[in-house]
């Protein structure tokens, strides 16, 4: 999970950690928590906007409330597989293209070739 972006030396400069508003049923049982890490909220809109000017997604049902999740990132997907690929060729790893995996080889339950 998260954490794994946050410690992994290889994976750790990739993240872009920006937050992120999400929209939610209003009354959930987990107050302060997002499930695996904790949210801001509910925020009362003059806070969206602050977050994020152009929100459009505040309706007035009532059903709903906006929460924020600080520890919400992104990665580039190019940029995290070149990394991974990289990181991989150091240790021995060999990539060969136009191929198709015919078996994989386990050792102590990792997969090792």
């Amino acid at each position: 999970g998260m954490s794994v972006w946050r410690n992994d030396p290889v994976l750790q400069k990739l993240p872009t950690w920006c937050g992120a508003l999400v929209r939610r049923t209003t009354g959930r049982s987990d107050p302060g928590r997002g499930g695996a890490y904790c949210c801001i909220g509910p925020l009362e809109r003059r806070q969206v906007v602050e977050l994020e000017r152009n929100a459009e997604f505040l309706g007035d049902s009532g059903s709903e409330e906006i929460c924020f999740f600080a520890d919400e990132g992104h990665v580039d997907p190019s940029e995290t597989v070149r990394t991974l690929r990289e990181a991989a060729s150091e240790l021995g790893a060999k990539f060969r293209g136009n191929s198709c995996v015919a078996d994989t080889i386990e050792r102590k339950g990792v997969v090792c070739g």
